[in-house]
């Protein structure tokens, strides 16, 4: 198989993506190429190749440097391919975190796209806020006072940092007269992102968690409620709640003196199985 062929590893977020392409390019070059011939080559069992290559597994520490070679990556390629894997198995948020910035620190500045760069937003719970207090703190917005009033606590460091990516990206202007946001609202990015924004949703989840003890009740409204419905009823019930966050968004955009920043967070998922057999 020609170089040429070769998928760009520095192309994908997702290892498993990577490899799936890279076996059906090997396999459109070479009839005779199988899981088979993968497993002779890493050491690795077919079943469990596959597996991975489903999406539905992960390569262990070891079998790295096995798949390295399969794909003929050189060193930058495997650093890369190895932060990819770890981005992938990586389960707390902070680690999610960590990771993904390691894999967008492994990416030369000519090989990231803007959609890429974009995922950063999502990559700690500060940017949302940060973008938020600059508009309305207007000429008063400093690193410094926003380091302050931030809770849980955020250094002036990552303030920082934080203002010069949401200018990158054009989520803010600075002004004469301080800071104007350039989208009322930020939406999910594209393609790509599920992990990216999972990792943003959980780390606002564990916020929640913590506002339980950080904030007296009158400075927020955490409640919980166990319902059942009609599976067929799920639709009706993201749109009943999607009306709850329109009308939030409208409440929010028509606010004449914000003075805080607020996170809202509205859960629904399953707690059963369905049981096809109750009546």
């Amino acid at each position: 198989m020609d170089s040429g062929s070769t998928p760009d590893i520095f192309g994908y977020l997702d290892y498993r993506t990577f490899l799936r392409d890279h076996y059906l390019a090997r396999k459109e070059a070479d009839r005779f190429f199988s899981y088979r011939q993968m497993a002779l080559r890493t050491g690795v069992d077919a079943g469990w190749i596959a597996k991975v290559l489903q999406g539905q597994e992960h390569l262990s520490q070891r079998s790295l440097e096995p798949f390295c070679r399969l794909c003929k990556l050189g060193e930058r390629e495997s650093t890369y391919f190895s932060a990819l894997v770890a981005f992938a198995k990586a389960k707390e948020t902070t680690e999610r975190a960590e990771a993904f910035e390691r894999v967008m620190s492994l990416k030369s500045p000519q090989r990231k796209t803007l959609g890429e760069r974009q995922l950063a937003y999502y990559s700690r719970w500060y940017h949302a806020p940060v973008r938020s207090l600059l508009a309305m703190l207007g000429t008063k917005a400093t690193p410094e006072r926003i380091s302050r009033m931030l809770r849980p606590a955020v250094s002036v460091s990552e303030v920082t940092a934080s203002i010069a990516l949401l200018e990158e990206l054009g989520l803010v202007k600075r002004k004469t007269k301080g800071w104007e946001l350039m989208d009322a609202f930020v939406a999910s990015p594209p393609e790509g992102a599920k992990a990216a924004v999972r990792g943003y949703q959980a780390q606002m989840m564990d916020l929640a968690k913590e506002a339980l003890e950080r904030h007296d009740p009158d400075r927020r409204d955490i409640s919980s409620l166990t319902l059942s419905f009609d599976q067929e009823d799920m639709p009706l019930v993201r749109e009943r709640l999607a009306a709850v966050r329109d009308s939030l968004i409208q409440l929010s955009a028509e606010a004449r003196k914000p003075d805080v920043v607020y996170q809202v967070n509205l859960q629904t998922f399953p707690l059963s199985d369905f049981d096809g057999g109750a009546t």
